[in-house]
């Protein structure tokens, strides 16, 4: 079969479902929907194949709106990755406050390149539901309970990244894995930060991703600075 240019996509464009025109990016030849993704629609020969299964992945996603009350997450989790937020958010007003909060856990803890919707990220975290404890696993509830009431949380990143973001932790150690995480000669150099904060403003505590992270707004926290010499000896842990 003969291959597609870039130049036709335009024209492919035209041959998909109408629900996707808008995801389609016609520079790049990308369809990035939040159901479906295709990398290069030049090199997809099979508009109809596309159409089918974007018309059968819409049918469940209608199938598991409808259920979303008793089975949230399996609306969510059709999703691609990176609109999960986005399927949260849709569905926030239709589910308890015990799912709410266990669903943001879990959308949390799959998301990358969390400062791009930092502010959505804010909103979320802020609502006053309640059971917010439930955002955490049980050994973290445990372990968040048993730590002082004034905690200090390190930040690692790397120069020309967001500085003041939502994701701490409470080990220097991780802090400067995160720092010195995908070095390359034409990043920054490689930053941690150190800072206090109050308990009672941390929205959670999660170690799930064995990283002794503190979910805060950054504008709680308190006497923020450099820790001088990324390699040093780490400073005292809180909390351990």
């Amino acid at each position: 079969m003969k291959r597609k240019t870039k130049a036709q996509v335009p024209k492919l464009k035209l041959e998909l479902h109408k629900d996707l025109h808008p995801y389609v990016d016609l520079t790049t030849g990308i369809l990035d929907h939040p159901l479906i993704s295709i990398r290069n629609l030049s090199n997809e020969p099979n508009v109809q194949e596309i159409n089918r299964l974007y018309t059968e992945l819409a049918a469940r996603r209608n199938h598991c709106l409808a259920e979303v009350r008793v089975r949230p997450l399996n609306y969510i989790a059709l999703h691609q990755k990176h609109y999960r937020l986005f399927a949260f958010y849709q569905i926030r007003h239709l589910i308890s406050d015990a799912q709410y909060w266990r669903m943001l856990e879990y959308v949390w803890t799959i998301s990358e390149y969390l400062f791009q919707n930092k502010n959505d990220w804010l909103l979320l975290l802020s609502a006053t539901r309640r059971y917010r404890g439930l955002m955490m696993q049980r050994a973290d509830r445990k372990f968040f309970a048993g730590l002082p009431d004034e905690l200090t949380i390190f930040r690692g990143y790397r120069e020309g990244q967001d500085r003041h973001g939502l994701s701490w932790t409470l080990s220097q150690a991780q802090a400067t894995r995160f720092a010195n995480r995908n070095a390359t000669g034409e990043t920054g150099k490689p930053i941690v930060l150190v800072g206090r904060c109050a308990k009672v403003d941390v929205f959670c505590y999660t170690n799930g991703r064995e990283e002794d992270e503190i979910i805060i707004d950054p504008a709680k926290i308190t006497d923020i600075r450099e820790v001088g010499g990324i390699n040093q000896a780490p400073l005292a842990d809180s909390g351990h």
